[in-house]
């Protein structure tokens, strides 16, 4: 059975006399906003034990607030307790799975412990969750990008995004613009990133090379110089990978 506060049961108490159920709720909530204020103003000044204990306090009177889960972790991770701040992340997500801010502490967690791929998993989330206009939104996509230059899994999850945008920007309705003459400039557009591939692929510049393909590739990938050149890159890859 798992434990309840006593100030929770004398406020509970003292509720259902006069109120029903869901006015309890309602002013656990607003006492756990209570501590979460605490915790908060706590940190802010450093005393980072004490804002420990109000967010603690907090989740107590409200287990349900994803974002004190969250605040808890920052404050573990302030104090290089990873493993802890992974766990409340990883729980602020599971009990509000739209809430943006642990996926974004996510990423820069595992790119402290230098595990790219989650790092790059989360950041890919936080980039698609989030509003385009926002500060977080772009800077998750700036990791995932720079994560992309070195691990095979962020590559991949990065391109899926500009592949993404692609298919967007062609398939915005210009001014005039017919199906017709949609085709011809995605047709051109392939050229242009097979040019470019092939001049990056000469350079032996392999990862760029692979950026313009996988672009050339949604746009026509029944074309055989691409899927060619395509299968070549990622193999050069694997191969330095290895190495």
């Amino acid at each position: 059975m798992r434990y309840i506060p006593k100030i929770t049961l004398i406020i509970c108490s003292l509720i259902l006399l006069n109120y029903n159920i869901a006015g309890c709720g309602e002013l656990l909530e607003e006492e756990a906003q209570k501590y979460r204020n605490e915790g908060l103003s706590a940190q802010q000044k450093g005393d980072l034990s004490k804002a420990i204990e109000y967010y603690q306090k907090a989740i107590n009177l409200d287990p349900s607030a994803a974002p004190i889960y969250n605040d808890l972790g920052v404050v573990y991770e302030i104090q290089a307790k990873l493993g802890e701040a992974e766990d409340m992340y990883l729980r602020s997500i599971s009990i509000e799975p739209n809430f943006l801010a642990p996926y974004f502490n996510l990423g820069i967690l595992y790119e402290k412990r230098q595990d790219l791929p989650k790092a790059a998993y989360y950041f890919k989330k936080r980039y698609e969750l989030g509003l385009p206009n926002d500060p977080r939104t772009k800077e998750s996509l700036e990791h995932l990008s720079q994560i992309s230059e070195i691990d095979p899994l962020g590559r991949s999850l990065y391109l899926q995004i500009e592949a993404a945008q692609l298919m967007r920007d062609i398939k915005k309705p210009g001014a005039g613009q017919v199906e017709a003459k949609s085709s011809q400039e995605g047709l051109s557009l392939v050229n242009i990133y097979l040019e470019k591939a092939k001049k990056l692929y000469k350079k032996k510049d392999y990862m760029h090379a692979l950026k313009e393909l996988n672009k050339a590739f949604v746009l026509d990938p029944r074309n055989p110089e691409v899927a060619d050149l395509l299968q070549r890159a990622q193999l050069n890859i694997l191969l330095n990978h290895e190495n």
